[in-house]
């Protein structure tokens, strides 16, 4: 079972159309219920039905699975004996036949946190963490509605403790790798090729024309509203995020933030993730740039002294 984790704007989406884009698999909108189901399963040995529909049921992104409650409900009751782990499968797997696929698979980023409790719920997840240039990232998540803050304070900081936590917990889980975005988009085949051969499947060039079923993926999506019914983000504003997803991967979305962050922008990153930046062996701003910040900076001395 193929879960796409990593720091959200990373490329998650895009791995998982193409995931989804494969005759095996059926990949879902973001879940989140398998945080609070897995701690059941951890916490409670006496754990039943009615407890994992509360906990399923209640998860924000249920309604986007799509799946029929008391359809739901007729393959839990052949559980014999009821057990939460059975129960996570069968939500896949009904959705995997709704979508005429034999397996399924998963994309929640946020289960960059959760790969160990998780892969005690399901010993057959196999993790990939999917890494993009930080810099890109908070580029990226500037203007989307969940991102953790205007600075890039925070949202270095986000990409800094997210990646961190993939890095830390993978050697933790039975199966898990790691994929940097910057492949994904410049050489997509030999990297998808990777990925089937990590869960158990051949590649197919199909996987390469997600795009033409990007649309189709794209139009599941739905408002967007918080457990009080409050409206968190439109439809069209969701699909809007992921518009480029109905065009082939663009090797040009890797190293934006060497035309687009600012000095301050980039000097701040540095102080936040620059670190992590280095472990990962992403470029360091160019010369040019550390110069036009000393110039920066006799300038604001100048303007202070005078």
């Amino acid at each position: 079972m193929p879960i796409v984790v990593g720091a959200g704007r990373s490329g998650t989406t895009l791995l998982r159309v193409m995931l989804d884009s494969h005759s095996e698999f059926a990949v879902p909108p973001e879940t989140g219920f398998l945080i609070e189901l897995a701690a059941l399963a951890d916490g409670d040995a006496s754990a039943g039905l009615d407890d994992f529909l509360r906990v399923l049921l209640a998860d924000l992104h249920w309604p986007e699975l799509a799946l029929g409650e008391d359809e739901l409900r007729a393959e839990l009751d052949k559980l014999e004996p009821f057990a939460i782990d059975e129960a996570v499968r069968c939500v896949y797997r009904l959705f995997a036949v709704a979508h005429g696929k034999p397996r399924y698979g998963d994309k929640t980023p946020v289960y960059v946190h959760h790969m160990p409790a998780i892969a005690r719920l399901l010993p057959e997840a196999h993790f990939i963490h999917i890494i993009r240039d930080g810099r890109d990232v908070a580029l990226s998540m500037r203007p989307m509605w969940f991102s953790p803050g205007d600075a890039m304070e925070a949202r270095a900081g986000q990409w800094r403790d997210w990646v961190s936590a993939g890095l830390r917990d993978g050697p933790l889980v039975p199966h898990y790798i790691e994929v940097r975005y910057e492949d994904l988009v410049s050489r997509p085949e030999a990297t998808l090729r990777d990925i089937c051969a990590f869960v158990g499947v051949g590649f197919e060039p199909g996987m390469l024309d997600y795009s033409s079923r990007a649309a189709v993926r794209l139009s599941d999506a739905r408002d967007f509203r918080g457990p009080d019914g409050e409206l968190i983000v439109t439809a069209e504003d969701r699909r809007s995020a992921h518009r480029l997803l109905l065009e082939p991967p663009r090797s040009s979305r890797a190293g934006r933030w060497r035309r687009e962050l600012s000095l301050d922008e980039l000097d701040e990153f540095e102080r936040v993730a620059g670190a992590l930046r280095r472990q990962l062996g992403y470029p360091p701003p160019p010369a040019r740039s550390r110069a036009a910040r000393v110039v920066q900076k006799i300038r604001r001395n100048s303007a202070h002294n005078y």
